[in-house]
């Protein structure tokens, strides 16, 4: 396979040197006042504010991602990030919506019908549709795992694949059962529902920790080439407390069937559906912030900030370079 996610030869570097055998060779605009310092050295002052022009240079490059494997399809991996977790994001606010309104039902705030009476029945469906659009993601990242470089992403990308394939399954069926049992005059809040309706979150949650993991690591490798990615701290989605939110659904799920189940612990139940239901938010928030940090990445991926070399070149003579 010819078209690979990385390149396996990273990008060069100029051999260190003193500052002063070093100037701007292309128009660079000052960073704090935006004069053009192309022709100066580098250790001279920009001559309108006075600020290092290396500063200025310093704050163009980006050492870190220069070091990294260059992807050889920016536009198609970027994109590809930016849909997984846009497809991610509506597949659990799917999920969540439909929790919320029997929920809802469930404790007489108010009693549904129409659209929404719909969207309780068929919802899941529409989450498989998201999860099959998602499939399209790792197939956008697929590298030749003969390279070298492109050996670290193989294996979660294919986790990530398999573990996107399985969430559709599992929720196709979730709707099919879900079906079955309204034609069988089961409503969506008695007993049996109930369990069918926890034991499919547990399930979905579980696969979905498998898909953090493989996208944790798909992340670290992507992400490291953008500096707003790397250096956002509170803006920057973590993913094991994402884990952790996913292992509270399956804990709530495991409440509610023991609540439903054995009469001694009904209390059980009513704590696992909010257990679940703030587990699930918070795992909608965390993807509502991946979302977010994909863009960066995107956005670093589609306009690298360029390298050294291409910046400064070594003056010939020691007079040139600017007073």
């Amino acid at each position: 396979m010819e078209d690979t996610t990385f390149d396996p030869a990273p990008r060069s570097s100029l051999e260190p040197r003193e500052l002063a055998d070093l100037r701007i060779r292309r128009s660079v605009l000052c960073r704090r006042c935006a004069y053009d310092l192309r022709g100066l050295r580098l250790d001279r002052r920009c001559p309108e504010c006075g600020l290092d022009a290396w500063l200025t240079v310093l704050h163009l490059i980006d050492p870190a991602a220069s070091k990294l494997p260059r992807v050889r399809n920016p536009h198609r991996v970027g994109t590809g990030l930016v849909w997984l977790m846009l497809m991610a994001f509506l597949f659990m606010m799917t999920y969540s919506v439909q929790v919320m309104l029997i929920q809802l039902e469930g404790i007489h705030v108010v009693r549904w019908g129409g659209l929404s009476r719909q969207f309780m029945l068929d919802g899941p469906l529409l989450a498989v549709l998201f999860a099959l659009a998602a499939l399209w993601s790792p197939a956008s990242f697929r590298p030749a795992g003969q390279l070298e470089a492109d050996r670290p992403v193989v294996r979660p990308i294919r986790l990530l694949s398999w573990s996107i394939s399985a969430m559709a399954l599992v929720a196709v069926l979730y709707w099919i059962c879900q079906r079955m049992q309204v034609a069988a005059g089961i409503t969506l809040l008695d007993s049996d529902a109930v369990l069918l309706r926890s034991g499919f979150q547990a399930l979905l949650a579980l696969i979905g920790i498998a898909s953090l993991r493989a996208l944790n690591s798909v992340l670290d490798l992507i992400g490291q080439r953008s500096r707003e990615y790397r250096q956002a701290r509170g803006s920057r989605q973590s993913i094991p407390p994402m884990i952790a939110a996913a292992a509270g659904i399956i804990f709530g799920s495991l409440l509610r069937v023991l609540g439903e189940t054995m009469e001694m612990f009904s209390a059980a139940s009513r704590l696992g559906h909010v257990v679940s239901w703030v587990s699930m938010l918070m795992v909608l928030i965390g993807l509502a912030y991946l979302l977010v940090n994909s863009w960066w990445i995107r956005r670093a991926l589609l306009a690298p900030p360029p390298v050294l070399e291409r910046l400064v070149e070594p003056i010939q003579n020691r007079g040139e370079g600017g007073a």
